[in-house]
């Protein structure tokens, strides 16, 4: 039987931000209109770059082959945090969000290169491009 593991790869975040973080989720919180939202702890909150569920344990080493690849020749870059919103909107928040500053394009092409080598080893495509705000 195959056994799965849930998969994403992500950025993680500086200790700095995961305070800053936790400040806007603190402002969040006192709002009544915040009781619906499930809170995730600052220190588990990192950037998306390709989410791709559910994955059996077997595609590991593939996978892993595939994500050091797409990240040949990608040189360091800086993001900062820029603005926050809500979904559906701030007086009945569901999902809260941070925009990104600084080279977010190269961001953006390291999703894009991350979802072309996990596409080629047939594992399925973003529905939606990479998102900074």
């Amino acid at each position: 039987m195959a056994e799965n593991i849930r998969i994403f790869i992500a950025i993680e975040l500086e200790e700095a931000h995961h305070r800053a973080l936790g400040n806007v989720q603190m402002r969040f919180q006192r709002d009544p209109a915040a009781s619906s939202v499930r809170w995730v702890a600052p220190q588990n909150i990192h950037l998306t770059l390709k989410f791709l569920g559910d994955v059996d344990r077997g595609v590991l080493p593939a996978l892993q082959s595939a994500v050091t690849e797409a990240c040949i020749g990608i040189v360091p870059f800086t993001l900062s945090m820029k603005g926050v919103g809500a979904f559906p909107n701030t007086r009945r928040p569901n999902v809260l969000w941070v925009g990104l500053g600084g080279e977010v394009e190269r961001a953006g092409l390291v999703a894009q290169r991350l979802d072309d080598a996990c596409a080629a080893i047939g594992m399925p495509r973003e529905e939606q491009p990479f998102c900074h705000t």
